[in-house]
């Protein structure tokens, strides 16, 4: 038994004027989408039947991943990204750099690799145990202004040969020259590098500038044949110098054979505390509350060796 037909509801002359109107711009997008589709269709009439893309691969296509990756495709991980873009380490790249691309810390790396440096490497006699370093010119013929801040840098190297060569050229011209009045021209100048090698971290480095610290203070005393002015020449930087040793005086650990070597067995805060002394002793003179006063506010926990 066939069903009655449904009779569609009645419009209003409102209602069929609004679906007709919407009837014509349909009509007008299914024209345009005809026009596409017939053009695409005359297009491939024209591609051989053997370049057409069939449906399977084209399903397949979108489902790369199942197919076996080629022999020259090389599947990257988040692990292999990760080591792929690390960069290589420079041959003489030193541990204290930030920077993974400089191989030297300092420009006295960079002078000795480049030889524009009066020194060498004395490997001395036979069956030594250490090297030490060799000069081509006299000590004294050096520009101390140039050459002292220089080897004062090389301080934060932790690499061989840099880290000794530069340790013990500011000894050697800390020695010959303080006394000569060669170094107190230069006071100002070698601030800064002494300042980056006391701020460098790393423990080595740091004795070793803790240790030309006090060798500064001693290179000119009265005893050497020197006037004893470059302590109070060192007392107005003082406040640069001495804040970052507040972290090392109560340090018990031996410096070692790595750091300053001349007091191996001796622990960095004995160091640091006996350079205090010094400069309490000897920037000051007479009127040594002014010093104390300085260093007691850059290491609070210093205690004087004078009567207060």
């Amino acid at each position: 038994m066939s069903r009655p037909a449904r009779s569609s509801p009645s419009r209003s002359a409102a209602q069929s004027s609004f679906y007709d109107d919407d009837s014509s711009e349909f009509s007008d997008d299914d024209s345009y989408d005809s026009m596409a589709s017939s053009q695409i269709t005359s297009v491939s009439r024209n591609v051989p039947p053997s370049q057409r893309p069939s449906h399977h691969s084209s399903h397949h296509g979108s489902h790369s991943h199942h197919n076996p990756p080629s022999p020259t495709h090389t599947h990257l991980t988040s692990s292999t990204r990760r080591f792929s873009n690390k960069v290589p380490k420079p041959p003489h790249s030193s541990r204290a750099s930030g920077n993974p691309l400089e191989p030297f810390c300092s420009e006295f790396g960079r002078q000795f690799n480049e030889s524009n440096l009066p020194i060498c490497i004395d490997q001395g006699v036979v069956g030594a145990s250490k090297r030490h370093i060799g000069w081509s010119v006299d000590i004294k013929s050096l520009d101390f202004s140039y050459h002292l801040p220089l080897f004062l840098s090389g301080l934060t190297e932790t690499d061989p040969p840099y880290n000794f060569l530069s340790y013990e050229g500011c000894l050697d011209m800390l020695l010959v020259g303080g006394p000569l009045g060669l170094v107190l021209p230069s006071v100002q100048k070698i601030i800064p590098a002494l300042k980056i090698s006391l701020q460098s971290g790393h423990r080595e480095s740091v004795s070793k500038g803790v240790y030309c610290l006090l060798a500064l203070l001693n290179c000119d005393s009265p005893s050497t044949g020197g006037l004893g002015a470059i302590p109070r020449a060192l007392s107005p930087y003082l406040p640069r110098l001495l804040p970052t040793l507040n972290l090392y005086t109560e340090d018990s650990k031996k410096i070692g054979p790595n750091g300053a070597y001349q007091m191996a067995d001796e622990p960095l805060g004995g160091l640091v505390v006996k350079v205090l002394e010094t400069c309490e002793e000897m920037c000051g003179g007479q009127n040594w509350r002014p010093v104390l006063k300085v260093i007691k506010y850059c290491i609070p926990t210093y205690s004087s060796i004078n009567a207060v």
